[in-house]
């Protein structure tokens, strides 16, 4: 009888020591994945901490940049200033004393394209053409052609202008 108690006893204290081994890596199992679950928690909170200070670099820096901005946004022409941009090449044909006619205006790809007769002496024709390239659109003129009317002494220059369009 005292064997078979003491057979007992050993199986009692080795099932404990199991039971304490197995909750012994329960444990720390459990107390790995909080620790990898708080570490990529503190990266999450630290890219977020990242982003607030940025934004508020950007608050910073906004007003500081509106002049540069607006003047790099006004070498680009949007929807919106299409009628902007027409008021420029009617000015320009007051001020060198041209005719301007605009035949059309066609989007193609990233650059609006204007197809345009200027009529007039050869001087003031040059000069819109020369007046027109000083423009802040930064115009390309994809294509030029003029000539002379004989009857009235007028020279025509067909030409058509490319303005990027990178904004819109």
């Amino acid at each position: 009888m005292k064997e078979k108690k003491r057979i007992i006893i050993i199986i009692l204290i080795v099932l404990a020591n199991l039971l304490l081994a197995g909750g012994w890596f329960y444990l720390s199992s459990q107390i790995s994945l909080q620790k990898e679950i708080k570490d990529e928690t503190l990266k999450e909170l630290a890219l977020i901490e990242a982003k607030i200070k940025n934004k508020g670099d950007l608050k910073l820096i906004l007003p500081e940049t509106k002049d540069e901005r607006e003047k790099i946004n006004s070498a680009f022409l949007n929807d919106q200033e299409v009628i902007n941009f027409i008021e420029v090449l009617e000015d320009i044909s007051e001020k060198s004393k041209s005719n301007l006619e605009i035949s059309s205006i066609k989007k193609e790809n990233d650059t609006r394209v204007f197809n345009i007769v200027i009529s007039g002496p050869f001087k003031n024709v040059l000069q819109y053409i020369m007046l027109l390239e000083n423009t802040p659109y930064q115009p390309d003129i994809l294509r030029a052609n003029m000539n002379i009317d004989q009857e009235k002494e007028l020279w025509n220059a067909r030409l058509n202008i490319g303005i990027n369009n990178f904004v819109d």
